[in-house]
Order: C-alpha cells, then structure tokens, then sequence
C-alpha cells in the first residue's frame, strides 16, 4: 500500500509539474483575459485528466502488485481525487471572482466618468436653453412694449391707434 501512494503522489507530482507548465507556456505575452479563457477551458480537461490518471494508476498499481482493489478502494481513492479537484477548482473560481470584481469595479468607474460627463453637458445645455429662453423672453417683452407704444390710452378707457382709429375697450 505504502507503494501506492508513493506511485499516486509522483502521479500527482508530475500532473502538477504539467499543469504549471501548461501555464507558463500559456502565459507568455498573454494578458489576463487571455488567462481567464485558458483557465475556462482547462476544467473540464483537468477534472477529465486527474480522474483518469488516477484509475489507470490504481489499475496499474493493482496489476504490479498482483492485488485485487475492491470497490471500496476505488471509491475512497475516487472521492480523494474529487476533493482535490474541488480545491484546485475553488482555487481557480475564487481567482476569477477577483477578477470579475476588479472588472465590475472598473466598468462602475467607466460607466461613473460617462455619467458625470453626460451630466455636465446636460447642465451646460439647460443653461443655454434658459439664456436661449431668457432671450425671447426679453424679445417678447420689447416687442410688447413696442406694441403698447404705438398706442395712447384715454381718459374714458377707449385707446386710440396712431393710424387714428377709435378702439373701444369694455370695462367691467
């Protein structure tokens, strides 16, 4: 038994030699994004690859020492293998969600500054829409004004037009 799992944890050695090799190859020149891809797709193949490593090393392990592994053996060795799995895959996950955390942080600063700048160029338009407003207004009000010069008021409430027609107002 002790040459079991001597032979199982040079197994896992040289998975992990592999695996960390697969990420440095995959990491040269490549960003995070890139990274975060490589390791989306790896999972699968990596719970695939250590399952299957580690039957075909309990099978080899049963044939060169000429003993029969029961199905208990398989299952306890098959739930080790899962949980180490589990970490390695939590690992990774708690890796992404950093990841993800940082770019929700980011888009929030982005979506922040595009706001802020949507909301100073909206107050620069209200305040040229008031002065545009502010203008006809001073517009309306001289062109009042100048309508109401053009006429003289009377003392018995009848306005007179500069043309010289009599405008009769009815008061109430």
């Amino acid at each position: 038994m002790r040459h079991i799992c001597f032979g199982l944890i040079i197994i896992v050695i040289i998975e992990s030699i592999f695996i960390i090799w697969l990420l440095r190859k995959h990491k040269k020149g490549k960003e995070i994004d890139d990274t975060i891809e490589f390791f989306r797709s790896l999972w699968g193949k990596f719970v695939f690859y250590v399952l299957a490593t580690s039957i075909i090393g309990l099978f080899l392990g049963s044939i060169f020492f000429e003993k029969v592994i029961g199905l208990d053996e398989i299952n306890t060795w098959v739930g080790i293998v899962l949980g180490l799995i589990a970490l390695v895959i939590g690992i990774i996950s708690l890796f992404l969600s950093f990841y993800n955390v940082d770019q929700a942080n980011k888009t929030q600063d982005k979506t922040v500054i595009i706001i802020q700048g949507f909301q100073s160029e909206m107050i620069e338009r209200m305040h040229r829409l008031q002065k545009d407003v502010e203008r006809k207004i001073d517009e309306s009000t001289e062109k009042t004004r100048d309508e109401f010069s053009k006429y003289r008021s009377t003392s018995d409430t009848s306005v007179k037009q500069e043309t010289g027609e009599n405008v009769e107002w009815e008061t109430f």
